[in-house]
């Protein structure tokens, strides 16, 4: 069985303002529209679901959280209801990137996986590739 691997963006719309498309041409004040009277139309209906709904609608999916710099405050009995919550099956765990500190976040992310090798997927960033060094951490990780 294969696993899907998704990044979602949630958002919702700063304005509700149409766009000058030819799919709101509709919607847009006519010339002898006034600004209060296009006002008053209501906006469009937001098509975005909530997390509830894509949790019902895609839950049966195995879902991998491919982006999570969670390492450095990683606690596995905090993060699991909300994941089994979700429908997070597995979680790619890394935490500083560019930054010394890098190394021991990639040691948590390490330890991690080590201890719940089912759910968590370790990433590195900890490596100077500038320094010959760097390329034996490459090796290793």
């Amino acid at each position: 069985m294969g696993v899907v691997v998704i990044s979602l963006l949630l958002y919702k719309p700063l304005s509700t303002k149409p766009q000058n498309t030819k799919e709101t041409q509709s919607t847009l004040a006519t010339p002898n529209e006034t600004v209060s009277e296009m006002n008053e139309t209501p906006p469009p209906e937001n098509p975005t679901k909530s997390l509830e709904e894509l949790v019902a609608e895609y839950g049966d999916l195995q879902l991998v959280d491919a982006h999570n710099h969670d390492a450095s405050r990683f606690q596995y009995d905090h993060e699991r209801p909300n994941w089994e919550q979700n429908s997070v099956d597995r979680v790619v765990l890394f935490g500083d990137v560019s930054e010394p500190s890098a190394v021991q976040t990639d040691n948590i992310a390490w330890g991690a996986y080590e201890e719940y090798p089912e759910r968590i997927i370790p990433f590195f960033s900890g490596a100077n590739l500038l320094e010959e060094s760097g390329l034996q951490t490459v090796k290793d990780n």
